[in-house]
């Protein structure tokens, strides 16, 4: 069974060691900006991306340079297993299911999303106490 990869060092805003993504069987790219709350969950054979290659150009070019797109989990975050996340920022209290992919874009805090593109499926109502589900795309992010 392998043991996760990380790619770059785990800088000091990832709330979770090495030893925690290992263990979980985690693709972590901590090369570009990563900031993860030490309370947020992560399940098992997440994959974190914050590089790119840049095809602003139009083309892609064989050894082109990258660019940095960070990856940001809040307070109380679940990540569920097999998820994707790049270029994203995940709100406090969010779910990301199982095998979701977040790509540039910004999930709210308590929500619920799934699928590929990740859309939102449900909102927590603090009035009720209960889930509300929904479909909803998420909007793009602009970087």
């Amino acid at each position: 069974m392998s043991k996760g990869i990380i790619l770059g060092d785990i800088p000091a805003t990832c709330g979770h060691d090495a030893n925690y993504w290992r263990d979980r069987d985690c693709f972590v790219d901590a090369r570009g900006p990563l900031v993860i709350h030490p309370g947020s969950f992560f399940g098992f054979q997440v994959m974190l991306l914050t590089l790119s290659h840049d095809v602003s150009g139009g083309k892609f070019i064989a050894y082109s340079p990258c660019v940095e797109r960070g990856v940001t989990v809040d307070e109380g975050a679940f990540v569920c297993s097999r998820a994707s996340l790049y270029n994203c920022h995940i709100g406090h209290h969010a779910i990301v299911a199982f095998g979701a992919v977040v790509r540039s874009q910004d999930v709210p805090p308590r929500c619920i999303v799934a699928g590929n593109p990740a859309q939102m499926i449900a909102v927590w109502n603090e009035s009720t106490g209960c889930w509300v589900r929904m479909l909803a795309s998420l909007p793009e992010r602009t970087k």
